[in-house]
């Protein structure tokens, strides 16, 4: 009877094996990794969205809160104040939210002027933009930190540094938004409020490019504030291979330029 030999792997079989599984490994855990960044990324752009979008709700369910549970003619919460750069620190950005009040300073029909803005920027209102301190602690500055080292940028890839003013009269209910897309010349306080007040516009869309570390799309998101948007209806993320994505690629998946 002949005899059976058992053969086993070679050692160049065995090395082409493993060498095989190394590279499939590796493919799935760049897949799996690659998966992860975009869907931080993704993350990262409805955070914000969601964010601006919370901002138009409660300035439409605002009331301005008093102390001995009445109203008040004259005095009213007009809206937010967003700053989108101001509180970034390093390269992450930060959103900061002040409430702005005012208080009439001659009659109850100062509130009554169908152009808000105008309102607010009139010497017969007080408006102020409130930290802390009076009226209540209830006007406390928000700061809103974005995840995963999200930037908000301008479409040539520098810091985003505008800031946007969500208005709403107190009498008719009327929502009212205006952008200035700079900073003003000196710290937020009340004179670089009216200084904000006297240079926004609400007659041009508000286009903010979203940015990440895991942005591996190569194309920055856009997130647009329609001109004189009216409620949360109107902010709305581009889709990034729309041909009206006014990012384009910028500075994408790198920290912004100043």
């Amino acid at each position: 009877m002949s005899k059976r030999h058992s053969r086993g792997f070679t050692i160049i079989e065995v090395s082409l094996f493993l060498a095989l599984s190394g590279f499939l490994m590796v493919g799935l855990i760049a897949s799996a990794n690659s998966s992860i960044s975009r869907q931080r990324y993704n993350d990262s752009v409805n955070d914000v969205a969601d964010f601006i979008r919370g901002l138009y709700a409660e300035v439409i369910n605002t009331s301005l809160n008093r102390t001995d549970g009445g109203r008040s003619t004259t005095q009213a919460v007009y809206g937010k104040m967003i700053d989108f750069n101001r509180a970034r620190t390093g390269s992450v950005s930060k959103i900061d939210v002040y409430t702005i009040v005012g208080t009439a300073t001659n009659s109850s029909s100062d509130l009554l002027n169908a152009n808000i803005k105008d309102v607010l920027d009139s010497t017969h209102l007080q408006a102020n933009i409130m930290t802390t301190g009076s009226p209540t602690q209830i006007y406390e500055k928000q700061t809103h930190n974005l995840p995963w080292d999200t930037s908000i940028e301008n479409a040539d890839g520098t810091w985003a540094k505008g800031i946007l003013l969500i208005l709403r009269s107190p009498t008719s209910g009327t929502v009212y938004t205006y952008y200035y897309n700079t900073y003003p010349s000196s710290a937020l306080n009340q004179n670089s409020f009216q200084q904000i007040l006297t240079n926004a516009s609400n007659t041009n869309d508000v286009d903010l490019c979203i940015d990440s570390p895991d942005n591996n799309y190569g194309v920055r998101r856009n997130l647009r504030i329609q001109a004189n948007a009216s409620g949360s209806s109107g902010v709305a993320l581009v889709a990034q291979d729309s041909s009206d994505n006014r990012c384009g690629t910028g500075n994408s998946g790198n920290t912004p330029t100043s």
